[in-house]
């Protein structure tokens, strides 16, 4: 029960790396000659992002963030959701597709 547990609590640990890793903004450096166009644009894009998936139906934004952003495998993220593993790729294919033209119309 415990290597359950403690496997458990890396899993959640690793997922929150991944969602920092991504999610995150990095913080403002003053820097001399360097140009911030690319900063600016990244954060640009990364809004955009952000946006197009609130925009996406609850079932097809978790399946999205569950493989894309927290890293899961296809297997675990069904088990999260509860669901077959065939639903959830069926969803996560739908929200793929959608976000993809989300950020197309953007």
């Amino acid at each position: 029960m415990f290597q359950i547990l403690r496997r458990i609590w890396i899993d959640d640990r690793r997922a929150a790396a991944r969602t920092a890793q991504v999610l995150t903004e990095e913080p403002e450096v003053e820097r001399v000659g360097v140009d911030p166009r690319p900063q600016l644009e990244a954060r640009r894009e990364l809004s955009q992002v952000r946006r197009a998936l609130a925009r996406l139906p609850d079932e097809q934004r978790e399946a999205v963030s569950l493989v894309l952003i927290e890293g899961y495998g296809y297997d675990e993220a069904a088990q999260i959701t509860g669901v077959p593993i065939g639903t959830f790729s069926s969803r996560l294919v739908r929200g793929r597709r959608a976000l993809l033209a989300l950020l197309d119309e953007a």
